[in-house]
C-alpha cells in the first residue's frame, strides 16, 4: 500500500482516464444537488464503474490511502455486520451494510484514481467544476427570484416549502461541502480576487436558502481556513482536537439540550426546527448512555424503543405546539448516530480515520492555499455530518466520498506535467 500522494505515471497514454471520470463527477455532481440529489449515488457508482474499465484498459497504476483508512474502514465493516446480532431493525441493517460496503469500496477506488491525475486533467476538473456550479447557482437564483416554480411544480407549494426553496436543502449541503473546492480552482485558474468572489457567492446562496447548518459549516470551514493560512501545522492540529472533544462530548447532549432549550425561550428565541433538534439530541444521548460500549445495533435509529412516540413541541413565543417526534428516522447527527448504533468502537473507528484525513492534509498538501482549501472542506464535512444527514443515507455517503475524490484530483501533485498525455497532445 502506498503513502503517497505522488502517483506512478500510466504506462498506456490515452485521452481517457481521470481525463473523463472527473470532469464528469466535477460537473455533474453540483447540477445533480438541485435537480435530483437523490441519484447521487448513482452517479458515483457509474463514475467508478466507467474509471475501473478505464484503468483495465490503459493500465493505469493507482494505490490506495495510506494511514490505516482502509483498515480502519474495514474494520468498520465488521464491527456494523457483528452488530446486527442485536440491531432491531435487522432486515434493513443488512441492506445498509450492503450498501456500506459498496460505497467503500466505490470510494476507496475513485480516491486511488484521482492520486493519477495529471496537472491537464486537472485542468480540466477545474473547468468542469466552475461549470457545475455556475449551472446549479443560477438554477437556484432563477427559482429564488421566481418564487420556486420547479420545486412547486415537481413538490407542491407544501412540498416546496418555505420560500418554495426547501426543494434545495441538499443541495445546499453539497454546495457547503465544495465550496473551498471551488475556491481552490477558481483562484488558479483565474486569481484571488476571483476566488473570493465565488467563495461570497455560495456564502449568499445559502443565506438566500435559509439553509442554517450549510450556512454554519460554510462560516466555520471559511474561519477554518483562514486560520490554516496564518499557521497552518498549527491550525490543522487544532481542528483535529477540536473534533475529537465535538465527538467525546456528544453524550452530553442529554443535559445541554434542554437548558439550550429554555435558555431560548428565556430570551425569546423560539425556532420549531432547532427545537425538534435538541429535543433530537437529547433523546439520542440518553440511548447512547444506555448502551455505551456495543450500541443499539447497526440502523438501530429508526427503530429505537420510543423513538416514533411523539411530544408537543414547542414552535412559538407564544407557546404554540406540534406534535414532534423523539426520534424521526436518524438524529441528524452522523456521529451521534454511530455512537448510538455502533457504540464505543464505531465512533472510535469514525474518529480515527477523521483524524487520519486531516493529517494527510498537513503531510501531502504543498502549498499553504492548498491546505487551506482542504482543511475548510474537511471542516465543512464534518459540521455537515455533525448536524444534518443521515450517516447511512445513500446521496450522502455519495457525495462525501465523490467530494474527498474531486478534492484530492485537483490537489495531488503530478508526478509529471503531463502525467496522461503526449507532448502533442498538449495545450
Amino acid at each position: 500500500m502506498s503513502v503517497d500522494l505522488d502517483p506512478s505515471p500510466p504506462s498506456n497514454r490515452t485521452l481517457f482516464g481521470p481525463q473523463v471520470v472527473f470532469p464528469g463527477l466535477a460537473f455533474t455532481l453540483p447540477v445533480l444537488s438541485v435537480l435530483g440529489p437523490s441519484m447521487i449515488w448513482i452517479l458515483a457508482a457509474v463514475a467508478a464503474l466507467i474509471g475501473g474499465a478505464l484503468s483495465l484498459i490503459q493500465r493505469r497504476k493507482t494505490s490506495l490511502p495510506s494511514y490505516g483508512i482502509p483498515g480502519a474502514l474495514v474494520l468498520l465493516v465488521i464491527w456494523a455486520a457483528i452488530t446486527m446480532q442485536w440491531s432491531p431493525a435487522l432486515g434493513r441493517a443488512q441492506h445498509v451494510l450492503t450498501n456500506i460496503v459498496m460505497f467503500i469500496v466505490g470510494g476507496l477506488f475513485l480516491i486511488s484514481l484521482a492520486r493519477t491525475c495529471s496537472s491537464r486533467e486537472q485542468r480540466h476538473v477545474g473547468k468542469a467544476l466552475i461549470a457545475g456550479f455556475t449551472i446549479a447557482i443560477s438554477f437556484i437564483l432563477i427559482e429564488f427570484i421566481l418564487d420556486a416554480p420547479v420545486s412547486r411544480f415537481l413538490n407542491g407549494d407544501e412540498g416546496a416549502g418555505s420560500y418554495g426553496l426547501a426543494f434545495f436543502n441538499r443541495a445546499s449541503g453539497i454546495i457547503a461541502l465544495l465550496a473551498w473546492t471551488l475556491v481552490l480552482v477558481v483562484q488558479r485558474q483565474t486569481g484571488t480576487l476571483f476566488a473570493v468572489c465565488a467563495l461570497l457567492a455560495c456564502i449568499v446562496v445559502l443565506a438566500m436558502l435559509n439553509s442554517s447548518a450549510p450556512l454554519l459549516a460554510l462560516l466555520v470551514a471559511s474561519l477554518a481556513a483562514g486560520l490554516v493560512l496564518a499557521a497552518p501545522g498549527l491550525a490543522i492540529w487544532v481542528i483535529g482536537f477540536a473534533t475529537v472533544i465535538s465527538i467525546a462530548v456528544l453524550p452530553m447532549w442529554t443535559i445541554w439540550a434542554p437548558d439550550i432549550a429554555e435558555y431560548l425561550r428565556e430570551v425569546g428565541h423560539v425556532d420549531q426546527g432547532i427545537n425538534h433538534r435538541l429535543a433530537i439530541w437529547e433523546f439520542a444521548a440518553d440511548r447512547v448512555i444506555d448502551k455505551p460500549f456495543l450500541g443499539w445495533g447497526l440502523d438501530a435509529a429508526r427503530a429505537i424503543p420510543g423513538g416514533r412516540e411523539t411530544f408537543d413541541l414547542l414552535v412559538n413565543i407564544d407557546g404554540d405546539t406540534t406534535p414532534g417526534e423523539y426520534l424521526p428516522l436518524h438524529p441528524h447527527n452522523g456521529f451521534l448516530q454511530v455512537w448510538l448504533e455502533l457504540g464505543l468502537p464505531g465512533i472510535l473507528l469514525i474518529g480515527f480515520i477523521t483524524l487520519a484525513a486531516l493529517r494527510a492534509i498537513n503531510k501531502y498538501a504543498v502549498r499553504r492555499v492548498e491546505k487551506a482549501c482542504v482543511a475548510a472542506t474537511c471542516v465543512s464535512g464534518i459540521l455537515l455530518f455533525e448536524l444534518s444527514f443521515g450517516a447511512w443515507q445513500g446521496w450522502w455517503q455519495a457525495s462525501l466520498w465523490v467530494a474527498a475524490a474531486l478534492t484530492i484530483a485537483v490537489v495531488t501533485r503530478p508526478a509529471t506535467p503531463e502525467t496522461s498525455y503526449s507532448a502533442a497532445q498538449a495545450d
